[in-house]
């Protein structure tokens, strides 16, 4: 059985975001009320997950060239579906310790709060 690249990218963005919405979610009555955002940050390509609004379940959305346009895709994708919070996950060893990658995941975090 082979698995493209880009579902992996989305099912490991699916589960951080369904991990991250637990806590960092917007509560209201117990409830979340926000729709939430995971960024799987890639130096080729970037996941897109989106939660839904009871911060119960995530799903993929899209797989991003990361190019100049990705960073206004996600932007657009924000005011579309009106999200409340993107988490970028931060890819570290399994010891803690950054990798390659960490130093881009943090700029480009970075680079979508501007």
């Amino acid at each position: 059985m082979s698995l493209k690249i880009e579902n992996f990218i989305c099912v490991i963005g699916y589960y951080l975001l369904n991990l991250f919405a637990f806590f960092f979610g917007i509560r209201f009555h117990g409830k979340y009320m926000a729709v939430l955002m995971g960024i799987d940050y890639g130096t080729k390509r970037i996941g897109v997950a989106l939660s839904d609004r009871e911060g119960t379940m995530a799903f993929p959305l899209e797989v991003l060239e990361h190019d100049g346009a990705a960073i206004d895709r996600i932007k657009h994708l924000v005011r579309e579906r009106e999200v409340k919070k993107i988490i970028v996950g931060l890819p570290l060893n399994l010891d803690g310790s950054p990798t390659d990658a960490t130093a881009g995941a943090r700029e480009f975090a970075k680079t979508l709060n501007r």
